[in-house]
């Protein structure tokens, strides 16, 4: 028997359906209940289905750390993930399974939502969160077009992806997206976002550069790998992490590198390599097939590890930037800029200008310039990194959720209000 869920028709208008289920529905349904809900939620959505990392982690834990400030609220973590309900639930950690009766009751009565994603709207939260103050961390700034100015994402390819776009939430207008500084705000947050304010205020990921990392830093971390790494660190060895970013058109960064000769290569060197994929990335290749190449969980927060890092290999991702506040060597190896720029992302900025670093294009260069800095100690980009830091954030301290917190408490949950 056919299943007519499984057919190409369905799977077509399938998109439409929840367009109508969500806007008729949904919507209506959430206004009218909230007329009888008390909103003393705030609620903290992370990325994908709910992944515990990134800004929204920094900025939760901070919330739950100072909740004499928060007295008056219920500070909660929303996810759809199993296993990082389940983890929260281990740390006694507030924490809702959505989609649930609990859940909807959470988001219906949420004084306040914060996200740092384009992934929280799914499953139906952004109709019932569309009336709901809604404050973007985002996860990043670097040098890609992003969001309203990112003309290559499907959603502007004609009036009705436009349309359904609108419908669907993806582009609400946030009433508070949050950057790093000036430069950022008035170059690429003000346009790349429907906001009714923009604060500099600096990302609560970064924080942890600037204070011992806790118990609670290390939830959602890839442990084994991290345990490895202060090991080697002990016994002399220099770590290297590499962090590629994904490619729209689904192309493996991975496939230019020989990973055996790679591994030979940091073997006679005295150096490991952390690979941290992106989240969209499958690898097939694991740890067990090399002596001195890791794979970082992809789903995994990474920024704890930063700390121990020797050296940032990067191309496209925006992590090189919140490096930059460690102040250690980043090196970039954009083998594929032309096909990245004229088939993924187009880029706001000169590469050249705003990556302070050597760039390579082959494994022969990668090889070379990582002998350079991390054994015969050449850093020959330390005044540029600090142009870009400066250029990139207006704080360098470990106050970022802090001045979140305060601005919330004034503009949100003031009792004027």
């Amino acid at each position: 028997m056919l299943n007519f869920r499984k057919t190409k028709f369905y799977k077509k208008i399938k998109p439409y359906i929840f367009l109508l289920i969500g806007n008729f529905f949904i919507y209506p349904l959430s206004l009218f209940f909230k007329l009888f809900t008390e909103k003393r939620y705030i609620v903290f959505i992370g990325t994908k289905n709910g992944l515990f990392l990134d800004n929204v982690k920094y900025l939760y834990l901070y919330f739950i750390g100072n909740k004499d400030k928060l007295k008056d609220y219920k500070i909660v973590f929303l996810t759809e993930d199993k296993n990082t309900y389940n983890e929260l639930k281990q740390y006694n950690l507030p924490v809702v399974k959505y989609p649930s009766l609990e859940g909807i009751k959470t988001l219906l009565s949420a004084k306040l939502v914060i996200v740092d994603n384009l992934f929280w709207f799914y499953t139906f939260k952004g109709y019932i969160l569309r009336q709901t103050p809604k404050i973007q961390l985002w996860h990043g700034v670097g040098f890609k077009y992003i969001e309203l100015q990112n003309k290559k994402d499907p959603n502007f390819r004609n009036i009705f992806s436009k349309l359904k776009s609108l419908l669907s939430c993806r582009y609400p207008k946030y009433d508070v997206v949050v950057t790093t500084s000036k430069f950022y705000a008035e170059k690429v947050f003000s346009k790349a976002f429907k906001a009714k304010e923009i604060w500099i205020t600096g990302y609560p990921r970064n924080d942890i550069f600037f204070r011992n990392i806790n118990k609670y830093d290390l939830i959602n971390t890839d442990n084994n790998i991290l345990k490895l790494v202060q090991k080697y660190k002990k016994q002399g060895k220099k770590v290297i992490l590499y962090a590629p970013t994904f490619r729209d058109t689904a192309r493996n960064p991975f496939d230019i590198l020989n990973l055996k000769k790679l591994d030979n290569f940091l073997e006679q060197n005295n150096i490991i390599m952390i690979i941290k994929p992106h989240t969209f990335m499958h690898l097939k290749t694991t740890s067990d097939d090399f002596k001195n190449i890791y794979f970082y969980n992809a789903n995994k927060d990474v920024y704890p590890l930063l700390k121990f890092v020797d050296l940032l290999i990067t191309d496209y991702s925006s992590i090189y930037m919140d490096y930059l506040l460690i102040d250690r060597p980043v090196l970039f190896f954009p083998y594929d800029l032309e096909n990245y720029i004229t088939q993924d992302r187009e880029l706001q900025f000169d590469y050249n200008f705003i990556t302070p670093g050597k760039k390579v294009f082959n494994q022969e260069e990668l090889e070379k310039e990582i002998f350079d800095i991390l054994i015969n100690k050449k850093d020959k980009y330390k005044k540029k990194r600090e142009k870009i830091r400066n250029l990139a954030f207006d704080f360098i301290d470990g106050n970022s959720s802090k001045r979140i917190c305060n601005k919330i408490l004034e503009r949100f949950l003031s009792k004027n209000v």
